[in-house]
């Protein structure tokens, strides 16, 4: 977004980080943007971010179909299929295990902390049906069209891209006009709108109610919701996101952490509706 507005001056920033920081001033700016905006929605409630979710979910739908056409028509549709792999040692067996734990990684927040936002739900019901329907096909045409989105690209401009943000920037180094600058810069409004709702689902609104819970003396839900936030430069989330490998190797091994934490609470459930239904 920042350099659809700003143009080549904010991509060529003199960066005064070392390199051991693993970002550059340019983007550490904008994660501090990013971060300040966050901040404002710590205090609403969850019930009150209803809208803001529902917009988020009709903006993105054009953004990413916007995206892909864009790529599809840019590379004449050639998907190479000749993309670097990394050198498999154990087989296709262990490559599907390895995919499988990438994919539970990547929904092993949303899992696990469903409850802190389904328990706002007017029914029962609501959310497990909702997520039956819905996360099957939108995770599965998520990472299709990501998947050949990146190999069109690779194979017209030789690059591999995996983020959203940095196939835009890509975009806008070949088409620096005034339209497709302003393209880029929906598109980057797009998914920025939609991190943020990812985030505050599954990282803020799970946190505060946990925090209170801890020390409710102290923290309320709101006060969990901005400890949250300063943590967010704590675990310098920039070297987790730096490649694609890094990012399924983190993800292969989040979902093995949260595992044992959602079968805590199936159990726990489990005990609780048993020994409940006895003892009513």
């Amino acid at each position: 977004m920042l350099r659809a507005i700003f143009g080549d001056n904010y991509k060529n920033m003199p960066n005064h980080l070392p390199a051991s920081a693993g970002i550059a001033t340019n983007k550490m700016i904008a994660f501090f943007i990013f971060w300040l905006i966050h901040l404002g929605f710590c205090f609403f409630r969850p019930y009150q971010l209803t809208k803001f979710f529902w917009f988020k979910g009709f903006i993105m739908v054009p953004a990413v179909f916007g995206v892909f056409i864009y790529c599809m028509v840019e590379t004449g549709g050639q998907v190479n299929h000749t993309l670097p792999q990394a050198n498999a040692t154990s087989g296709i067996g262990w490559f599907i295990i390895q995919a499988i734990n990438t994919g539970m990684g990547n929904s092993a927040t949303l899992i696990t902390n469903q409850p802190d936002i389904s328990r706002w739900s007017k029914t029962k019901s609501t959310p497990g049906v909702s997520s039956m329907l819905v996360k099957p096909i939108t995770c599965t045409l998520a990472a299709s069209l990501g998947i050949l989105a990146t190999a069109a690209v690779n194979g017209k401009w030789g690059l591999t891209l995996w983020n959203p943000w940095d196939l835009l920037d890509a975009i806008q180094d070949r088409h620096n006009g005034s339209g497709p600058r302003f393209a880029i810069f929906l598109a980057a409004f797009t998914w920025m709108v939609g991190i943020l709702g990812t985030n505050i689902a599954a990282n803020m609104i799970a946190f505060g109610p946990d925090m209170s819970l801890i020390a409710p003396r102290y923290i309320d839900m709101k006060r969990g919701f901005f400890l949250a936030q300063v943590l967010a430069y704590a675990i310098v989330p920039w070297k987790i996101m730096s490649s694609a490998k890094t990012f399924t190797s983190f993800l292969s091994g989040y979902g093995l952490f949260m595992a044992s934490v959602a079968a805590i609470m199936i159990a726990d459930c489990a005990l609780l509706i048993e020994f409940g239904s006895k003892g009513a």
